[in-house]
């Protein structure tokens, strides 16, 4: 019987070292369940888990904003890992997916990474490393990444592979440009990266007409906007989606200023795989009404009400 503490010395440095190679078999066995014509899901998120002890390296204080109505934004002393899931469809039940972990690290504050002398890597670098190495393990895969705001950063989204599509959550202040317009004449210097200023989510969300109803949630409301997003994302053109809840979303515990009205998110994916139902119904409009033919409403004023009766009512037997 050991000790275990030395669990910890096994998953530290053996198995943690060759952690990328057992995460390879279990990314490609997990892939083998998505269809080919169908595009790898992938999320990237961290947590923190509650665990104590003065021999236990990497062991510090987080802001546990993921927990119960009573322990949101608490404290919580322990390890906080970045990992990464794979959405598996499961074929016998459609509609029904299942989560395969295909990655997961370590996350050390620069502090404890100073003292250890170990390099600092921020949970961006973290999590861009578990992207690149599903990437390079599915290279003909389309893979669309999905995370938080806290995950919209350069180091995470700069020099993506080209196979790999990330949605994720835009700040409402930052600033969408239009694209440049090539100069006229030849002049020194740099060319211009960025055109226009566009505006932000906040400050396009004033705007009320363009609003159209969210295609699941009753009362909220969406609009859509394609921009750069320069300061984050230079040269890449994103589409930037703003959703207007029904109802005001309720302050949490711990927070001191209200949270935002209106929310936004980005998706640097712009090509449809196919047509949607809404896709569909406005092309059959735009074919009848260049046909001429349009719906007429019509209203008989001899009925008074609809009649309660349904309409295949049995006659009474004599």
């Amino acid at each position: 019987m050991k000790h275990f503490s030395r669990f910890y010395v096994f998953l530290g440095g053996p198995l943690y070292q060759a952690r990328w190679k057992l995460w390879a078999r279990v990314i490609h066995q997990a892939a083998a369940w998505v269809p080919a014509e169908a595009g790898i899901v992938l999320e990237v998120d961290d947590s923190t888990k509650k665990k104590a002890g003065r021999q236990i390296e990497g062991v510090a204080t987080y802001r546990n904003g993921a927990g119960s109505a009573r322990q949101e934004y608490r404290t919580l002393r322990g390890l906080n890992f970045v990992w990464g899931i794979m959405r598996v469809p499961l074929p016998w039940w459609p509609g029904h997916w299942i989560s395969v972990p295909v990655g997961l690290s370590l996350y050390l504050k620069a502090a404890q990474a100073r003292n250890l002398k170990q390099p600092y890597r921020s949970r961006s670098a973290l999590a861009r490393e578990i992207v690149d190495v599903v990437a390079a393990e599915l290279p003909t895969r389309p893979i669309r990444v999905v995370g938080d705001g806290g995950y919209a950063t350069k180091e995470y989204l700069q020099d993506r592979p080209a196979t790999v599509a990330v949605v994720s959550r835009m700040l409402i202040t930052g600033q969408l440009y239009d694209r440049p317009t090539p100069p006229q004449k030849s002049r020194k210097g740099r060319p211009p990266q960025k055109g226009r200023l566009i505006g932000s989510p906040k400050t396009l969300a004033r705007k009320r007409q363009g609003w159209q109803p969210h295609p699941t949630e009753a009362g909220t409301l969406v609009q859509a906007w394609e921009g750069l997003w320069h300061a984050v994302l230079p040269g890449c053109w994103l589409r930037v989606v703003v959703r207007h809840p029904a109802t005001p979303r309720k302050r949490k515990r711990g927070q001191r200023n209200p949270r935002p009205r209106i929310e936004a998110f980005f998706t640097t994916d712009l090509q449809k795989c196919a047509p949607s139902q809404r896709d569909v119904v406005w092309a059959c409009r735009e074919a009848l009404a260049e046909a001429g033919v349009f719906s007429i409403p019509y209203f008989d004023s001899a009925v008074a009400e609809t009649p309660a009766e349904p309409e295949n009512t049995l006659p009474l037997a004599a």
